[in-house]
């Protein structure tokens, strides 16, 4: 399933369940535990169900209020000219084209695939998770035949946590997004007034992108990260907001680790700092005092503004079927996992 994380450009929310009023602070009762997986399985478990019905008609009604059946940009060939064929079955084979379709048919030529999957949850070197339970995903894809792209919305659950006083706290759960913006609301809105939960951007901050940095270098075996760029942002240059772009090329940085590694004697998880340090006398530019809004790569892309992408040079498996099929890319679990822990 997870192999249509590959080489999709996803919009990133993060969805946090609410705490009872009835329930002491930092515990919650099983049901509250199991509502990310309430949630999951309300959305991408069962074709036939009233749930994936409800969001179906939702999806064709956005379809035909928004014209999104002529539309150029959702069209796959650019020969129709952004306009549907005159034989299509949205007009009757023909026989009417001058006005929109009926919300019914477009409802009845919308396909959809769910499905749910359980991920290991196992860190690059082969570490397991403090508990037993499993990254939880479910998608939910649909698209308008010869019209309407694949558009996907997944959702990550991550495993419960121990909260400092004892008590458990229910998973963060994630929800990514791929195609035109005009359907996701049908999808936030589902989650927001069937569960008791809020949605927000998922906004990584400076620790977690420097991290997902940290992490991709040290453990890229097989020098696939590719060339490097690292956008510092949010810069005040004479009253506008201004960009530095650091271009590093590979063999510059897995030398430069090489060396850090020597000399520090740790596995490179403080290896982004010392990079700064290291920039900063090149260039007298305080770089760990400017904020990392975007890291690129060969591998991925990921900015605080919630948008992640990974590319095929990355492995859709989790760590035991990586090890299994001699897989030896990075696997794209690790950043997924690490961005259910952004707060």
């Amino acid at each position: 399933m997870s192999k249509i994380f590959i080489n999709h450009g996803f919009k990133c929310l993060s969805i946090t369940t609410l705490p009872s009023l009835e329930e002491p602070s930092g515990k919650a009762s099983a049901s509250r535990k199991d509502l990310p997986r309430m949630i999951i399985e309300s959305m991408c478990a069962d074709v036939e169900s009233v749930s994936t019905a409800r969001l179906l008609n939702q999806i064709a009604s956005v379809v035909v209020s928004n014209g999104l059946f002529t539309s150029a940009e959702m069209s796959r060939s650019s020969s129709l000219g952004g306009l549907i064929p005159l034989n299509s079955k949205l007009y009757s084979h023909g026989s009417n084209t001058s006005g929109q379709p009926e919300i019914e048919t477009v409802r009845k030529l919308l396909e959809v695939k769910l499905k749910i999957d359980d991920v290991e949850d196992m860190d690059e070197a082969g570490v397991e998770a403090e508990t037993a339970e499993k990254l939880l995903a479910g998608h939910f894809r649909f698209h308008l035949p010869g019209i309407i792209p694949p558009q996907l919305v997944i959702l990550v659950r991550s495993p419960s946590r121990r909260s400092a006083d004892g008590g458990d706290r229910p998973g963060k759960m994630l929800l990514f997004f791929h195609g035109n913006i005009k359907f996701l609301p049908i999808f936030t809105s589902h989650i927001q007034e069937g569960f008791d939960c809020t949605i927000t951007d998922l906004v990584p901050d400076n620790a977690t992108l420097q991290s997902c940095l940290d992490w991709c270098v040290v453990h890229d075996t097989l020098s696939s990260i590719g060339n490097i760029e690292l956008w510092f942002g949010r810069l005040q240059t004479k009253g506008k907001l201004g960009t530095i772009v650091v271009h590093i090329e590979e063999k510059d940085m897995l030398e430069f680790r090489d060396a850090f590694q020597m000399e520090d004697g740790t596995d490179g998880e403080e290896l982004s700092a010392v990079l700064n340090e290291y920039l900063a006398s090149k260039t007298s530019i305080s770089f760990d005092k400017l904020t990392l809004v975007k890291l690129k790569c060969q591998l991925f892309t990921l900015s605080v503004d919630g948008k992640v992408k990974f590319s095929s040079s990355m492995s859709h498996l989790g760590q035991r079927a990586k090890k299994a099929k001699g897989d030896n890319r990075l696997s794209i679990w690790w950043i997924i996992r690490r961005l259910c822990f952004v707060n």
